[in-house]
C-alpha cells in the first residue's frame, strides 16, 4: 500500500513524477482540464515532498543548479517581479493579481519537470525520458489531428470535442520540430522510396480533408483521408522494424493537421523552425522546406486563399492593424504596463472591436502593453537565452549525440513558438503555454546534461 512518507524516497518520487508527466503528455492535445489535473498532482507531490516530509529538503529541485541553468531560470523570476510591479501600477489590480498567480504556477512547471529529470539514475536515463515524453506529446497531438481530419472531411466537428484549431495549431507549432528531430536522428533513417510514400500520404490526407477541392462529397473525402492514413500505418504494422517509422508517421499526420487548420501564424512558425533546423544541420532540409511549402501553396486552393487574404484581414475594421495601433498607444501611456490580463481595455478604447478581440494578437506587443518596456526586455532576454543555449551547446556535441538532437529540436521549437507569436498571442493561450513551459523544463535539464558531458570530456 502506498504511504505518504514514501515520497521522501528519491526513486519513489521519480516514479510518481514520471507517471504524472507521462499522463500530462498523453492528455495535452486532447483535454486542458485533464492535463492541468496531472500537473496539479505533480505540484502537490513536490510540495508534500519538499515542505511536509522530513529528509527530502537537501535541494529544492533535487540537484544543485549549474550556472548555465541559473542563466535560464533568472529571467523567468525577473519577469514575474516586473509583472508584479505592473500589476500594482496597472488599471485593474484584482484582475491582474489573479492572472499573476496563474502565471507563477505556469513558470513553476519547468522547474517541476527539471526536478523529476534530476532524480533519474543518470543522464542517459534522463535523456531517454525526454524522448519518451516527446513521443507521448506527439501521440496526443496525432489523435487530435485525426479528429481534425475527420471533422474537416465531414464538414462538422465530431464528438467528443477537443481543443479547437487555434489551440491545436499553437501546440503543433512546437511539437512538429520536436518530432522532426526524432525523425532525423541516426536511429531513424528512410530511403527515397519511403519519403515519397509519406509524401503521397500527406497529399491524400490534406486533399481528403477538403473534399470540395476534388469535387467529392464529404463521405468520399473521408475515404481519401482514410486511404492516406492507411498507406502509412498498415505497412508499418506489418513491418517487423516498423517501430522505427512511427516518428515519420506522426510527423506526416501533424503536418497534415497544421495545413488543414488554416492558421497562418503556425504555418510561418513551423516553416521558420524547419528552415533554421536545416541551416544548422542539413542544407538539404532547408531546401526541402522551401520546396514542400511551395508545393503545398500551389496544390491546395484553401491555403492560397488564406495566404492572399492576409493583407485584407490585417486592414479590416477590428483587424490586427487597428489593434496594434491601439496597443502602441497603450504602451506610450503606460510605460510600466497596464497589468496582466488588462490588455482587454482596448475594447473600451474602441467599442467597434469584435467581442473576442481582447488582446494584441502579438506576443511582444501584448507583453509590452501588460508589463511595460522592462517586461518586454526581460521576456526577449529569456527567449534569446533559451535559443542561444540550445544552439551553442549542440555545436559542441557530436551530430549523433541524442542530447545534440534534442537541444537543436527544442531550440527550433522555441523559435517556431515565437515566430507564430508575431501574428497571434500564443503566450496567453493556456494549452499552448503548458507545452511551452514543458519544453523549457526539457531545455534547462538538457543544458545541464550537455555541460556535464563537456566537463567529463575535458
Amino acid at each position: 500500500m502506498f504511504q505518504l512518507n514514501s515520497i521522501a524516497d528519491r526513486d519513489q518520487y521519480y516514479k510518481l513524477g514520471v507517471y504524472c508527466l507521462t499522463a500530462f503528455s498523453l492528455s495535452a492535445g486532447l483535454s486542458i482540464a485533464l492535463s492541468k489535473i496531472f500537473l496539479g498532482m505533480l505540484l502537490l507531490i513536490w510540495i508534500v515532498r519538499k515542505f511536509l516530509i522530513k529528509g527530502s529538503k537537501a535541494y529544492l529541485f533535487e540537484a544543485p543548479l549549474l550556472n548555465s541553468q541559473i542563466y535560464l531560470i533568472t529571467p523567468m523570476i525577473l519577469w514575474l517581479v516586473v509583472a508584479l510591479i505592473a500589476t500594482c501600477a496597472g488599471i485593474d489590480f484584482y484582475s491582474s493579481i489573479e492572472e499573476l498567480i496563474k502565471s507563477s504556477l505556469h513558470f513553476l512547471f519547468p522547474l517541476l519537470v527539471l526536478s523529476v529529470l534530476n532524480c533519474s539514475k543518470n543522464d542517459a536515463e534522463a535523456t531517454q525520458l525526454v524522448v519518451s515524453l516527446i513521443n507521448c506529446l506527439a501521440l496526443s497531438m496525432g489523435i487530435a489531428a485525426i479528429h481534425s481530419f475527420i471533422s474537416s472531411s465531414l464538414g462538422f466537428s465530431i464528438q467528443p470535442k477537443i481543443p479547437g484549431p487555434v489551440t491545436e495549431s499553437g501546440q503543433l507549432t512546437m511539437i512538429i520540430p520536436l518530432v522532426l528531430g526524432l525523425c532525423l536522428s541516426s536511429s531513424f533513417q528512410t530511403d527515397l522510396k519511403e519519403k515519397l510514400f509519406f509524401g503521397i500520404s500527406l497529399l491524400l490526407i490534406a486533399l481528403g480533408s477538403w473534399p470540395s477541392s476534388l469535387g467529392l462529397d464529404t463521405h468520399l473525402g473521408l475515404v481519401v483521408t482514410s486511404i492516406g492514413l492507411a498507406l502509412m500505418v498498415v505497412p508499418t504494422i506489418l513491418d517487423k522494424y516498423g517501430s522505427r517509422r512511427w516518428p515519420a508517421i506522426l510527423l506526416v499526420i501533424l503536418l497534415g493537421s497544421l495545413i488543414v487548420n488554416l492558421k497562418r501564424g503556425p504555418w510561418l512558425g513551423v516553416f521558420s523552425a524547419i528552415f533554421v533546423y536545416g541551416l544548422l544541420s542539413s542544407k538539404k532540409l532547408a531546401l526541402s522546406a522551401v520546396v514542400v511549402a511551395a508545393t503545398i501553396f500551389i496544390t491546395f486552393e484553401p491555403v492560397r486563399e488564406r495566404a492572399f487574404d492576409m493583407v485584407d484581414h490585417f486592414n479590416i475594421g477590428g483587424g490586427r492593424g487597428e489593434i496594434w495601433a491601439l496597443g502602441m498607444e497603450l504602451v506610450q501611456r503606460y510605460p510600466l504596463g497596464v497589468g496582466l490580463d488588462n490588455a482587454s481595455v482596448i475594447r473600451k478604447m474602441n467599442d467597434q472591436l469584435p467581442e473576442l478581440h481582447r488582446h494584441m494578437h502579438n506576443n511582444l506587443l501584448n507583453i509590452a502593453v501588460e508589463t511595460g518596456w522592462l517586461g518586454l526586455t526581460i521576456f526577449c532576454l529569456w527567449i534569446f537565452r533559451l535559443v542561444y543555449s540550445c544552439i551553442t551547446r549542440r555545436e559542441a556535441a557530436s551530430d549523433n549525440d541524442p542530447v545534440n538532437i534534442l537541444l537543436l529540436s527544442t531550440g527550433c521549437a522555441v523559435i517556431a513558438w515565437q515566430v507564430a507569436g508575431l501574428v497571434e498571442y500564443n503566450f496567453g493561450d493556456g494549452e499552448v503555454m503548458l507545452i511551452a513551459f514543458c519544453l523549457t523544463g526539457f531545455i534547462i535539464a538538457l543544458v545541464g546534461i550537455a555541460d556535464r558531458q563537456q566537463d567529463r570530456l575535458q
